[in-house]
């Protein structure tokens, strides 16, 4: 790993300044979009209380109190199977409403004509939000079905948007491919908050989700590859406090601002922070390096050391002249991007290198278990969470936040391994404990769902700096996108678990996520330890860090059998 130890120099030489400065922000402004395709999907789409008003189908009878509503009816109701709301004859509606008790809350109520034939009049209940996705389009009645797809555009277009934007980013470089994400980001998730047809609005909000998912990963790649390594991991954690920040804003944003296109605006502006970041921000070395763009490799770093005021010695000069002599051709070679044939010979000879064939089947698999782990404590501390969604998503986030930081210098002093493997099996014993716990103890079954939160949280996030730092460069960006849709496998089967294995035992889903968590752990402890390693550019460096690995094994093992002779 000659050379990539020589460009950390050259990385750990240059420091961290003004030259990493756009990298950070543009890498902060993504993360900062994520939560808000995630969670606002979900949030936007949420039940809203409302009462369908149509003729009545039968005289009139006792009088019929709607569960929660506030209001009772001589009329016949008929309880929607989404709510318990009444179907009113709206031709005696003034003497159809009137409050039940005195001590109700007052409801806020919007009258609107739908269209829908069985249900052509409806009031919402607009005293949360004054308009949703449900109240714009009316999805109710025989619309509900709609309403899963606003949620899973998202999911549709980031899987699009992984596979297609790691590939690129691996063959144009880094920065380009990050400019054509931001710019088609820009127009679809703005447009999203104007546009006046629901199917456009879907159409838009997969795009939305592809372009995001795009260009995170090739920027999550340039920082990690622009990063000096003392400050890598750390650089690499503190990105996703961006994520928890807004998840947080975005959860309390949620009380005040009432209007869904008003506040998919306010939290799709970090996206105009990212626009004229694409426009500063340099292409990676060690990407251009691979390509066998040397001068512009050599610039980049001149440029940067001039960026951020350091005067670079000899040496590092002298491996500059070096690297601009490096040809283009000899790049195509390294990296099998030639041809097509010579990209179908160079993806087969990762599965033939035995260190490399390691890193790309393990790696996704941990991902599969512990995408599953932490979206099933999540469901799981829901339900010790308020009615709320908004309350949810606030104690998510500042949670979520809280563990980063604390988990950050754990990550730096520990190394890797250890904190994932500590935190998936901490985390699984806290699961199997809460089976043990009474309900009457609630106060110790949200300890131990908190807790285990807050490991997979760190766990998670750990994960992202482990997979950026065993992936080689020629194929980092596809590495992550690779380990993301294998992820996503396992985020598919949480409602699986949840809804269909736990009726046949009430422990079921808490045993499921907890063998999770243990086969996470074991497929850790195969990978090498990253801590302190220089990122690998090449096969041959995956190749040589295993090599290192086994050789240091082979000596310990030897010392010990020595001391016990």
């Amino acid at each position: 790993m000659a050379g990539s130890d020589h460009l950390d120099e050259v990385l750990a030489e240059v420091g961290y300044g003004r030259w990493q400065v756009p990298i950070v922000v543009l890498s902060l402004a993504i993360h900062a979009m994520v939560p808000v395709h995630q969670l606002g999907s979900t949030l936007l789409s949420s039940p809203v209380d409302f009462r369908c008003l149509r003729p009545r189908a039968s005289p009139a009878r006792a009088a019929h109190d709607s569960e929660g509503s506030g209001y009772q009816t001589d009329l016949p109701a008929v309880d929607l199977p989404e709510f318990p709301s009444l179907c009113l004859d709206p031709a005696n509606l003034s003497a159809a409403l009137r409050p039940a008790n005195a001590t109700v809350s007052k409801v806020s109520l919007t009258r609107i004509s739908t269209g829908i034939p069985s249900c052509p009049e409806v009031e919402y209940d607009t005293s949360v939000f004054t308009s949703t996705i449900i109240t714009e389009w009316h999805l109710i009645c025989e619309r509900t079905s709609w309403r899963t797809l606003f949620p899973m555009m998202y999911p549709v277009g980031s899987l699009l948007g992984s596979a297609i934007g790691g590939y690129f980013s691996d063959r144009i470089g880094r920065k380009l491919t990050s400019r054509i994400g931001v710019l088609l980001a820009l127009p679809t998730c703005l447009g999203i908050t104007v546009v006046p047809w629901f199917s456009v609005m879907l159409a838009m909000k997969m795009l939305a989700g592809f372009a995001a998912i795009f260009v995170f990963y090739p920027c999550y790649s340039l920082a990690a590859e622009t990063s000096p390594p003392r400050h890598r991991g750390s650089t690499l954690m503190l990105l996703s406090l961006a994520f928890f920040v807004v998840m947080t804003a975005f959860g309390a944003l949620g009380y005040v601002v009432t209007s869904w296109r008003v506040l998919w605006l306010i939290c799709n502006v970090p996206l105009l922070i990212a626009v004229p970041m694409t426009m500063l921000i340099d292409e990676s070395p060690r990407w251009l390096i691979q390509k066998g763009f040397g001068a512009e490799a050599a610039a980049v770093l001149e440029r940067a050391a001039l960026k951020n005021g350091v005067q670079l010695s000899d040496g590092t000069n002298s491996y500059l002249e070096k690297l601009k002599l490096l040809s283009a051709s000899s790049g195509a070679a390294a990296t099998g991007d030639g041809c097509l044939c010579s990209w179908i010979s160079n993806a087969l000879s990762y599965l033939r290198s035995p260190a490399m064939r390691l890193v790309l089947v393990v790696t996704p698999l941990v991902w599969l278990f512990q995408r599953m782990v932490y979206v099933g404590i999540i469901l799981s501390a829901n339900n010790f969470t308020s009615n709320s969604p908004f309350e949810f998503v606030i104690i998510s986030g500042g949670i979520g936040g809280i563990t980063v930081l604390l988990t950050t210098p754990v990550m730096v002093k520990l190394g890797r391994k250890t904190i994932i493997v500590g935190a998936f099996l901490t985390s699984t014993v806290m699961l199997l404990c809460d089976l043990a716990v009474p309900e009457e103890h609630w106060w110790l079954k949200w300890i131990l769902v908190l807790g285990a939160f807050c490991l997979s949280v760190g766990a998670f996030q750990v994960n992202y700096v482990f997979a950026a730092e065993l992936m080689p460069t020629v194929i980092r960006t596809r590495g992550f996108t690779l380990c993301n849709l294998v992820g996503c496998i396992g985020e598919a089967l949480v409602p699986i678990v949840t809804e269909v294995v736990s009726r046949y035992a009430w422990w079921a889903s808490s045993v499921c996520f907890g063998i999770a968590g243990i086969l996470a752990s074991v497929l850790v402890t195969l990978l090498p330890e990253t801590k302190g390693s220089s990122l690998p550019e090449s096969i041959a460096d995956v190749e040589e860090r295993h090599n290192s690995i086994k050789n240091k094994d082979s000596d310990k093992d030897t010392k010990k059998e020595k001391g016990v002779v």
